[in-house]
């Protein structure tokens, strides 16, 4: 099994979620020893001041960003204005300020079942909740562009 986890700070943004306590399982078998999870109540990622304090509290190697604000299709429904924003504005600022300190290595993780499948109107699209999860996208967009621009492995 390789070392790579060994000896580098990994920060798990959503450690303590559904999806994150298996991310923190497989860190922890694969000899991880600097296991990092911000806790929502100590950090507001969507704020810029917030993730800037986490980076310079938890000096990390590398980022799993797993944090999401959903709330299920309800929520989702009555809320996508707001959870579009904060999602959006989590997942740029922690790539960018991820970028900007020189992080070696950033791992964004979008849901599986976000993408309509068979939508073919935007009407269909609004109504299963697409705006969380283009956030994601745009996410994933600014990484691509990143590591044109930088060489690097966002």
């Amino acid at each position: 099994m390789s070392r790579y986890f060994e000896n580098r700070r990994i920060v798990v943004t959503g450690g303590a979620g559904f999806l994150g306590s298996y991310v923190l399982e497989g860190l922890d078998k694969r000899g991880c020893k600097n296991i990092l999870v911000p806790e929502i109540d100590d950090y507001d990622l969507v704020k810029i001041e917030e993730i800037n304090r986490m980076y310079d509290d938890m000096s990390p190697d590398v980022v799993i960003h797993l944090a999401a604000v959903v709330g299920g299709i309800g929520a989702n429904r009555e809320h996508p204005g707001e959870f579009f924003y904060k999602n959006l504005m989590m997942g740029i600022q922690l790539i960018e300020e991820g970028r900007l300190r020189g992080i070696e290595k950033f791992v964004a993780i979008g849901t599986v079942c976000a993408y309509p499948k068979f939508a073919t109107r935007v009407e269909e699209i609004l109504q299963r909740n697409v705006q969380v999860y283009i956030s994601e996208i745009v996410g994933e967009l600014e990484a691509q562009a990143v590591e044109t621009d930088e060489d690097s492995e966002l």
